[in-house]
């Protein structure tokens, strides 16, 4: 799944745990499943900052003339 996908999902499960009525064992469980979602977004995050600080010193490389 992709970061978005994990986002919303991660959302909804908030969004259950603020707006529903749920026993102490489906909280712990959603709260379970709402961390490792938080896991994988964050490594989506950390995987694309480094992708962009190559790209930067790929870019910082590049001797532009101006003209």
């Amino acid at each position: 799944m992709n970061f978005e996908t994990n986002l919303k999902k991660l959302e909804n499960l908030l969004n259950k745990l603020e707006n529903e009525q749920t026993s102490i064992d489906e909280s712990l469980k959603i709260y379970e499943e709402a961390i490792a979602l938080s896991k994988k977004c964050i490594e989506s995050i950390n995987k694309s900052k480094g992708k962009l600080e190559i790209l930067t010193q790929e870019l910082n490389k590049i001797d532009f003339e101006i003209n």
